[in-house]
């Protein structure tokens, strides 16, 4: 059984190293989101950008992570969706990306934004899956293969 909890404190190495493994199994230069600043206090650059981080736990075991940030008025953005490859098989994304919704919606945001790069096809499915449908850019991404979507919370 999965449990999405939000990050605490003491989670804060779980979720740098869950960033960093996201980043390497990227294999892409993300240098133009800063994601520096992001990756040095991961809670606190949520929290400060009217979002948080969440984990999934199985078996009180981390098996995952997303966040989500302000994009404008009324619109969240998902950030840093990522099941290391072994816990893949636990239905962990589906999880994370509907408590992740809920969260946001708490808050008081109506829509939610991401974006995805198309070589991706598990993520990209997903999505499609939990009614994510296409979207205009909505900033700007250099990378090759950048899909945006959107959904109403």
């Amino acid at each position: 059984m999965i449990e999405i909890l939000p990050a605490a404190a003491e989670h804060t190495a779980d979720v740098q190293q869950l960033f960093k493994q996201y980043l390497a199994e990227l294999n892409e230069d993300i240098c133009f989101q800063g994601y520096e600043v992001e990756f040095a206090n991961p809670l606190g650059f949520y929290e400060t950008h009217g979002g948080q981080v969440l984990l999934a736990f199985h078996q009180q075991e981390i098996v995952g992570c997303v966040a989500y940030k302000n994009r404008e008025e009324g619109r969240a953005e998902m950030k840093r969706l990522y099941v290391p490859p072994p816990y893949r098989k636990l239905g962990a994304g589906k999880l994370l990306v509907q408590a992740v919704e809920k969260a946001a919606q708490a808050k008081g945001y109506t829509t939610m934004v991401l974006d995805t790069l198309e070589r991706l096809a598990a993520a990209v499915k997903l999505y499609q899956q939990l009614g994510y449908g296409p979207t205009q850019a909505y900033y700007h991404n250099p990378l090759p293969g950048v899909l945006y979507f959107e959904k109403r919370i």
